[in-house]
């Protein structure tokens, strides 16, 4: 007797390898994941202009990258010490005006180089509520905690969602026009919209993301918010605020992603890799610099051997070992 629904997923024709790229852009659910790619030393790309939520906003920012569009001080307003843009997530506004312009717009020709090189493109929306400025009925990424009385709100239609979908990878491709498009859902819970808005939002997204795979060649979707609905569905799953998934229901949501789209030798070389990034992230009990610096020396013979193994590693793990040889020459000289 089955007493757990769980979810299969039918192994990708667009499998991810060390020698992919990939770039995500969406919800937080995305940055969660590209950091489980980053931690096992895969070439990854989140969201270089901040958290986004709805397709709209991931339309625009692609669109935006697309066009290596800056931003300039027009763009910009300031508000209690820092200046924003309604372009981008609140994490990257800035006392200084000139400065913050100077790291968007980096951020904005950063994300440029890296599509036309990437392999996968992942957009992962979270919400079909959207904000519009009431000014100009422009959408926007994010109110910043702007009054409510500038903003008119509603949601996007299944159709609206699709076309903005379909903006986003039109606009990537135009960069790139062999990357592999990979759509998911957040499983994230937007209960500030209440449970029955939240969940009229999350079926406008699915919706939009079945039409849009079943169109555009080379799209395919990830049942992210199924795993976690039908599969996990128990709030142990969740963390205290009962909207976020546990960060063990995000590692098995990224367990059913590498099943579908990696090898088991990339899975296998991947667990390799997380070792070398756990010993990288350990915290040493021991000021004795000799003991320092025999790990040190084994930590980076492990990433010297997965570098020789494996060529496509090598710039990822270069700085790893010179930074490990600095470190123990100066230990050896104490």
């Amino acid at each position: 007797m089955e007493f757990r629904t769980e979810v299969s997923v039918d192994p990708s024709h667009h499998p991810i390898s060390y020698g992919s790229a990939i770039a995500m852009f969406g919800s937080c659910f995305s940055d969660s994941a590209a950091q489980r790619l980053s931690d096992r030393f895969f070439s990854v790309m989140a969201n270089p202009l901040g958290t986004l939520y709805n397709p709209a906003s991931i339309a625009d920012c692609l669109d935006r990258i697309a066009e290596c569009r800056l931003l300039s001080a027009d763009d910009l307003f300031a508000s209690e010490g820092r200046f924003h843009t309604f372009a981008c997530h609140s994490s990257l506004s800035m006392t200084d005006r000139d400065e913050m312009l100077s790291a968007i717009n980096s951020r904005i020709e950063r994300a440029h180089r890296f599509i036309e090189s990437a392999t996968h493109l992942i957009i992962t929306s979270g919400t079909a509520w959207v904000y519009r400025l009431a000014s100009t009925g422009r959408i926007v990424a994010n109110c910043h905690k702007q009054p409510s009385s500038m903003f008119s709100r509603s949601m996007l239609s299944p159709g609206q969602c699709a076309d903005h979908l379909a903006q986003a990878i039109e606009s990537a491709r135009r960069i790139n026009p062999s990357l592999t498009i990979i759509l998911t859902v957040s499983p994230i819970r937007h209960l500030s919209d209440g449970v029955h808005g939240n969940n009229l939002s999350k079926s406008t997204l699915l919706l939009a993301c079945d039409r849009i795979a079943g169109s555009i060649s080379d799209t395919e979707y990830f049942p992210a918010y199924e795993i976690v609905m039908d599969d996990l569905r128990d709030y142990r799953f969740y963390a205290p605020d009962m909207c976020h998934p546990s960060d063990q229901a995000v590692d098995y949501v990224f367990s059913k992603f590498s099943e579908a789209y990696c090898s088991t030798s990339t899975q296998a070389l991947a667990k390799r890799c997380l070792k070398l990034r756990k010993r990288l992230d350990h915290r040493q009990m021991t000021t004795d610099p000799a003991t320092i610096a025999r790990f040190n020396d084994a930590t980076a013979s492990l990433a010297r051997t997965l570098a020789a193994e494996h060529p496509a590693l090598l710039a990822r793990l270069q700085p790893v070992i010179t930074h490990l040889s600095q470190e123990t020459s100066s230990l050896h000289s104490i």
